[in-house]
């Protein structure tokens, strides 16, 4: 494992342990490091995040580490996000990951940090466990060179 990947990679689990607080306004951080840089169609990324103030509106952004080797432009996704009552917001979105040749976004090393904007001053009308699952829906059942998968959830005002 070369220098670069391995400080990336002590910093991507350093993010991965961060939780935020609903009730002091911080944001909550998630991030999953996949095995051997392998995204598997059928192991999603999973994780929750907890609401506990309706009054504010919560931006959610999507980030993505790909492999300077990442074969392909865009990334064809899934979002899934269960409220705690059980309703599902499924969302069906094309990233892009490069245009005309180049990546978007900003390297460490080998890896290439892709954000993108999931939802803009969202509201939520229940307190609670939120779950979010994000799967890759490429004719692929592996898409090789994801280093991460990730999402943030942070509260910008109040309603």
């Amino acid at each position: 494992m070369n220098r670069n990947l391995l400080i990336f990679t002590i910093i991507a689990i350093g993010l991965s342990t961060l939780t935020g607080c609903g009730n002091c306004g911080t944001k909550t951080e998630s991030q999953t490091l996949l095995p051997n840089n392998i995204w598997n169609r059928f192991t999603p990324f999973e994780d929750t995040f907890e609401i506990t103030n309706i009054d504010k509106v919560y931006d959610i952004d999507l980030s993505f580490g790909v492999m300077n080797n990442f074969a392909f432009d865009f990334l064809r996704i899934e979002i899934v996000i269960t409220s705690p009552d059980g309703q599902k917001n499924i969302i069906n979105q094309m990233l892009d990951v490069k245009k005309d040749s180049h990546f978007l976004g900003t390297a460490i090393g080998d890896v290439w940090t892709i954000e993108h904007l999931l939802y803009k001053q969202k509201t939520f009308t229940t307190t609670g466990t939120y779950t979010i699952k994000i799967q890759h829906r490429m004719d692929y059942v592996n898409i090789e060179n994801v280093a991460f998968i990730g999402f943030t959830v942070q509260p910008v005002r109040a309603k």
